[in-house]
């Protein structure tokens, strides 16, 4: 939590091409806070996609009130390399999942295949209390390309047992 910096593969030490606080990084996608809150970003996740040659960041943020309480629902963060090599002059394409109606987003995870991102994650109400988990999959050809297509939001019903903190599962076999 707090810093994306990238590190050089040899030697291991940090290269300075990326190093960056993730509240900074993802700025432009975060949820705007109202008078008196504040946002910030939370449990990161990075993936490499070497079918597509790409790096996958991904991040909820949090929006306290001024008493230190969730405040109303997050977003889920999400970040793409143009390219599998990070320099100083890659691009990131940013998208974002806004929650709906009072669930807040927690735990992100992800994973990949040929054909989509997967992104699990549990559903808390605005006041802490877990009331669903979530499998989100997005359509990977099109966050390629530059757009953010959620082809399902899927809820695993807790009911009163059941999945927590689902995980995105990679298959790197392109068929």
């Amino acid at each position: 939590n707090g810093i994306i910096r990238t590190f050089n593969k040899a030697t291991g030490i940090a290269d300075g091409i990326l190093n960056v606080n993730t509240d900074v990084f993802f700025l432009s996608i975060t949820t705007p806070p109202g008078a008196g809150e504040v946002t910030f970003t939370s449990d990161p996740t990075v993936i490499y996609d070497r079918l597509t040659d790409r790096w996958i960041l991904t991040m909820v943020d949090v929006i306290l009130d001024g008493g230190g309480n969730t405040s109303q629902p997050n977003r889920i963060l999400i970040a793409i390399s143009d390219g599998g090599i990070i320099t100083g002059s890659t691009i990131w394409t940013m998208g974002s999942l806004q929650n709906g109606g009072t669930n807040f987003s927690d735990y992100p995870s992800v994973g990949i295949d040929a054909e989509a991102v997967y992104i699990g994650t549990n559903q808390f109400d605005i006041s802490g209390g877990l009331n669903d988990v979530w499998r989100i999959i997005l359509d990977k050809a099109d966050l390629v390309a530059g757009s953010l297509t959620v082809n399902g939001i899927w809820s695993l019903d807790l009911g009163t047992a059941g999945v927590w903190s689902p995980r995105g599962v990679s298959n790197a076999d392109p068929s």
